[in-house]
């Protein structure tokens, strides 16, 4: 078992960079209320993820969202058995440099 994994809910790009690239199916894609503050933000699920990933979900951020809109269309319940590949790219966050998870078609 990956010590990583243990305990969270949501794959970090940390916690990717594990596993990654790799490719899996998405699905479901649910809003769900995220943080300290509860946001409300889309979460994808994927299927045939690694064991030490299995049932835990990817935050979408503003670009990936607008990767898989491109890919897929805007309408998430199309999204559904569609592959796509997942990998850990350097992206700006707050002017730094971090890990970032980045959609891919498979």
């Amino acid at each position: 078992m990956n010590a990583k994994a243990y305990g969270i809910t949501y794959i970090s790009a940390e916690l990717l960079a594990d596993f990654a690239p790799l490719e899996a199916a998405i699905g479901d894609v649910v809003e769900e209320l995220v943080g300290q503050d509860k946001e409300p933000k889309m979460v994808m699920y994927l299927d045939g993820l690694p064991p030490d990933l299995k049932g835990k979900g990817i935050i979408v951020n503003k670009t990936n969202k607008l990767i898989a809109i491109e890919l897929f269309g805007a309408e998430t319940d199309g999204w559904r058995g569609k592959k796509v590949r997942l990998e850990v790219v350097p992206v700006t966050f707050g002017g730094k440099t971090v890990k970032g998870i980045r959609l891919g078609k498979a």
